[in-house]
């Protein structure tokens, strides 16, 4: 009987979806972040830091102090860090 339970509970846990809300109660994301004052802070590294990071998942984001960018990596094989640079007109 028990592991007739535990079973039902694995399977019944399967198909249910998390999303994580904070400050709100209805999240409409995987990760909802909702904040009148204070915004998301990413881990910040130093370029040595970030190249020393082990299989990193592609999508991976790290706000790199080095080099005062939003890094990326773009590589699933190999690491490719990436900074995001914005464009602006008035840089020209």
């Amino acid at each position: 009987m028990r592991k007739l339970l535990i079973i039902l509970i694995l399977i019944i846990g399967v198909g249910l979806n998390a999303q994580v809300g904070i400050n709100t109660e209805a999240p409409k994301a995987v990760l909802d972040v909702e904040n009148e004052f204070l915004g998301v802070q990413l881990p910040r590294l130093t370029t040595q830091q970030i190249n020393k990071i082990k299989k990193p998942e592609e999508g991976l984001l790290v706000y790199n102090i080095t080099e005062k960018c939003l890094c990326i990596n773009q590589g699933s094989k190999q690491p490719n860090w990436k900074c995001l640079v914005m464009y602006s007109p008035e840089e020209q």
